[in-house]
């Protein structure tokens, strides 16, 4: 407990000469180097840690509160009060406690004066002498803007700082042991003059029973802000930040999440998790209470799915007191973590639309039609049920889209289960169990709807862009539905009504780069196309397909200069023709037949041209750079397109001999 009587004056007064001499001159102790302090060590005068220090060696002198009315003064001992015409003299801490039973006895009907003059201490130990209540009033109304000490928490003496002169010598060193001695000691500190506290230092908690050692100023300064921040002014352990904590943790899971974690402790974080206190965690309030069956591995706590046992007790324990504690119940909320959280109609639209391949160690073919399932596979199927409903997760309202498969037997009978949907899109659908007990035999639908389609898929390893036109503008590969408003549909060269691109000229169907389909420098490549010629003027630059930005990296393939076939590059510089067509052997530049035109990159960026199934040319040092760049189809082209392909490999002679002599298609799938 500090101190509530002065020390002798004069006595402190001999220390506080010395300490001002040590600090006003060059007394350097003989004979001794030291290295330099570091800088965070020195307390300096009037920082954050010198004022925190100041404040916990202010003494407590709220405890006379109820006779001056002034927490930041007390009376000197001993003085004398009246009460109700009796006087009453005051020398003793024991005397304090029997004029309080008095008034208590009075029920507050009582008048109290003090007997002047009196002596009183302020917070920064200053002894003045007041002669009347008119003198007194000043310093009682001077309370309210001085910095209130701090509770809970005192140095243990004795204590020392060394002193040090601007050139980091040792001047000397100070011994301090008391409250007062510390105080007035920081409080006279001088510029120019580097002080330090000698560590390890010992810290007492709530009047001594807790002792704790701090090694650095940074360590003292945490230690008396957490007393600053949990203890009242009566100095007890204060959980009023513990009160108002949030009563919800909110965690999120998605599909592939059978369990939601939680770190417990976040739910106590925003208040300080020291030595004042002790936090544990329980399941049930019970256990709480009795302090019993702590919750392990609070930091990473596991709840399984279906996520309902979802409320947990904290216990928040006294340092000091054990048997002063308070109890919190927190509830944990599991959220879908997904932003697109999958709707049971878009679930069912999307199962009806195409099969759905499972992976997993079988990989069943499903195909859903108004309740029933079609399961396929090695060539057997058989046909069960599917419903589809809502589960809702009771804690937060937040739900989860579900169907069940039932009505399957034999090999097909692991089919037979309760899928939780995490989300679900046109193309994939996430699921993962109820019951932890029971694995899924799968947990990912793909859609699959070339199932059924027409599309032999011949030669599509690698494959990374296919459109055939097929009276429709659409990249087979990914799906993706082109913008085709610069052509209209024409007759391809088997005479496929509506199965060919027509280009007037007048703009181009962009395709999405992704990282599926983009090209680098780095990669190997094949371009085939169809193209018919439709122009005749013989300078118009045309391209067929281009991988270009607006600093003109990139490459293109086209025509130009009498409709010949090239693939060029502006940046590096780069050019490969059609030498045969330039030369005329086969065609003349009017020539509006269809032709089969492949440009392949190697790794090593040697290009060939191949037309008609014929190697034309070969030519190296075509560098497209490794930027992502958005790729065209038909810029300035007067003429016709068809059966896009573009491969990240090269083709072989035999296989684009093969594309040349395959028959025109208008395939819409693949």
């Amino acid at each position: 407990m500090k101190k509530k009587i002065m020390k002798n004056y004069m006595q402190l007064c001999g220390i506080l000469f010395v300490c001002a001499a040590m600090l006003l001159t060059s007394c350097q102790v003989e004979g001794t180097e030291i290295e330099n302090p570091p800088l965070e060590d020195s307390i300096v005068p009037e920082s954050e840690l010198a004022t925190l220090i100041q404040r916990a060696a202010t003494e407590d002198r709220s405890f006379d509160d109820f006779i001056d009315l002034a927490d930041c003064l007390s009376i000197n001992l001993p003085f004398t009060i009246i009460v109700n015409e009796v006087s009453i003299t005051i020398s003793n801490e024991n005397d304090y406690v029997e004029v309080i039973a008095l008034l208590e006895k009075l029920n507050n009907n009582y008048n109290l004066e003090i007997v002047y003059p009196i002596v009183i201490t302020l917070n920064d130990y200053t002894q003045i002498v007041i002669n009347s209540e008119e003198e007194l009033t000043p310093y009682v109304e001077d309370c309210v803007n001085q910095e209130e000490n701090i509770p809970c928490i005192e140095f243990v003496f004795p204590i020392s700082f060394s002193i040090y002169n601007i050139e980091f010598e040792l001047i000397g060193t100070v011994i301090i042991n008391s409250n007062e001695e510390l105080y007035l000691f920081i409080e006279n500190i001088q510029e120019g003059t580097l002080v330090s506290l000698n560590f390890p230092v010992s810290m007492a908690l709530q009047d001594g029973d807790i002792i704790i050692e701090v090694n650095n100023n940074t360590e003292l300064q945490e230690a008396l802000e957490d007393a600053d921040l949990n203890c009242n002014m009566d100095g007890q352990i204060d959980f009023s930040c513990f009160d108002a904590i949030n009563d919800v943790l909110v965690t999120c899971v998605n599909a592939s999440n059978e369990t939601a974690y939680f770190n417990l402790f976040d739910a106590v974080s925003e208040c300080n998790q020291n030595e004042l206190f002790q936090i544990s965690f329980h399941y049930t309030e019970e256990e709480a209470l009795s302090n019993q069956n702590p919750i392990p591995n609070a930091n990473e706590f596991a709840l399984a799915s279906p996520f309902l046992d979802n409320m947990i007790h904290i216990r928040v324990t006294s340092g000091v007191n054990p048997e002063e504690f308070r109890m919190y119940s927190n509830l944990l909320i599991v959220e879908n973590c997904n932003d697109e959280i999958c709707n049971i109609d878009e679930l069912i639209v999307f199962l009806n639309e195409c099969s759905w391949v499972t992976d997993g160690n079988t990989s069943f073919i499903l195909e859903f039609n108004n309740g029933e399932v079609t399961a396929s596979i090695n060539g057997f199927a058989q046909t069960g049920k599917y419903t589809s409903d809502v589960f809702i997760i009771e804690s937060s309202g937040h739900y989860f889209t579900q169907f069940t498969l039932s009505g399957f037997s034999g090999d097909f009978a692991v089919l037979n289960t309760v899928y939780e949907v995490g989300f679900c899109n046109e193309e994939q659908i996430q699921v993962h169990t109820l019951d932890p007990d029971i694995p899924l035999p799968f947990s990912i639908l793909e859609r699959d709807c070339a199932i059924g389609c027409d599309n032999p898929g011949f030669l599509t390893d690698d494959l990374i862009i296919y459109i055939p036109f097929g009276e429709e503008a659409v990249d087979l590969v990914s799906g993706e539905e082109l913008d085709d408003g610069a052509i209209t549909y024409t007759e391809d060269r088997a005479g496929n009504p509506s199965c060919a691109a027509s280009f007037t000229g007048n703009g181009i169907i962009p395709i999405t780069v992704t990282d599926q389909n983009d090209l680098t420098s780095q990669d190997a490549f094949s371009v085939s196309i169809w193209f018919r010629m439709a122009n005749e003027e013989g300078g118009d630059l045309e391209t067929f397909f281009q991988k270009v930005n607006t600093t003109n990296e990139g490459f293109s393939i086209g025509v130009y200069d009498l409709n010949t076939p090239l693939c060029f590059a502006y940046d590096p510089p780069f050019s490969i023709w059609d030498t045969d067509w330039n030369e005329q052997v086969d065609v003349a530049w009017t020539n509006t037949d269809w032709h089969h035109l492949v440009i392949i990159k190697t790794q090593a960026n040697v290009v060939q041209l191949w037309r008609d199934g014929i190697l034309r040319n070969t030519q190296d040092g075509l560098d497209i750079g490794l930027e992502t760049l958005s790729y065209n189809l038909g810029n300035n082209l007067v003429g016709n397109l068809d059966d896009l392909r573009v491969y990240k490999r090269t083709l072989n002679e035999n296989e684009i001999s093969q594309l040349y002599n395959l028959e025109a298609d208008c395939f819409t799938c693949l």
